[in-house]
């Protein structure tokens, strides 16, 4: 739980923008450089391991405007400090915030700057989203030898590890194979029509195609994708390193991952053998992925 915006709003227009703490003229929040300074204060702790904590007091009155007071960080370390306790009880704090109070009664902060305040103190308080660890672990080869129609089938297949310490049980993966290369009329539920990436086809798949996925710290998955791409000897003649596919991984909306894999270092061996006979150069982009 955290202070409620009307919360925060009603402290910082009593604050005077000026630390409670007697004497102390620093700023609250710094309106030139917009960034919040000081601190919100507990004057009785929202933690059980806290100074000053009150077993007897709810949540909701933890985070009240009776139990808050902005101050600098440098007394906010102060009357927290362990040696302190006895001179910062809950009574001397509670006199202290009454007192900066009243004088700063006739000292009104703009609706604006109330609002940057209280948006800043909440975006401090908001935790952080901690995003899974995943990669994706890519196999492509060919499938089919298309030699009768000059037109070789490949696959190309996802698995996906989890490189951090937390279990996942969700993932949603989209892949972009080019136009060019993705002319199999093999069609997949997955694949989306509608979109502006360009001259791509486009594929999206989450863990509802698994239906009781989990994937535990430091495992790799089974193989969650499968899709088809093809490959045509003029192709394979007249290939560089612009035909990549892209593998984008997303923890709900937010991104983890994108890497394009050049369609080049994936080519068999054989087939590139048979095409180019020793001492004939290849396309510069297929000897190094060859070495």
């Amino acid at each position: 739980m955290a202070p409620r915006p009307s919360t925060l709003k009603a402290l910082g227009a009593v604050c005077g923008n000026v630390c409670a703490f007697p004497h102390c003229i620093a700023p609250i929040y710094d309106t030139r450089y917009n960034v919040l300074v000081g601190e919100v204060c507990h004057i009785e702790a929202k933690s059980e391991d806290g100074p000053r904590f009150n077993k007897n007091q709810t949540d909701e009155e933890r985070h009240d405007f009776d139990n808050l007071v902005f101050m600098c960080s440098a007394h906010h370390t102060v009357i927290d400090d362990k040696s302190r306790l006895d001179e910062f009880t809950v009574e001397v704090l509670k006199q202290m915030k009454r007192d900066h109070e009243e004088r700063s009664s006739n000292t009104i902060l703009t609706e604006d700057v109330l609002e940057r305040l209280v948006r800043k103190v909440r975006d401090l308080q908001a935790p952080s989203k901690v995003l899974p660890k995943l990669a994706p672990v890519i196999e492509a080869l060919m499938t089919r030898a298309g030699n009768d129609v000059g037109i070789d089938i490949y696959d190309f297949r996802i698995k996906l590890r989890n490189d951090g310490p937390s279990t996942v049980r969700e993932y949603r993966i989209e892949v972009e194979i080019p136009r060019a290369y993705a002319t199999s009329n093999s069609h997949y539920p997955a694949e989306k029509k509608e979109h502006n990436r360009g001259d791509v086809r486009l594929w999206r798949f989450t863990e509802e195609g698994h239906p009781g996925f989990v994937l535990y710290p430091a495992e790799t998955s089974d193989y969650l994708i499968l899709l088809d791409y093809t490959v045509s000897m003029d192709q394979y003649v007249q290939i560089t390193a612009d035909p990549k596919i892209k593998v984008l991984v997303y923890s709900g909306d937010d991104l983890i991952s994108s890497t394009e894999y050049l369609i080049a270092c994936f080519l068999n061996k054989d087939r590139c053998n048979m095409l180019w006979a020793p001492g004939k150069e290849r396309p510069a982009v297929l000897s190094e992925c060859q070495e």
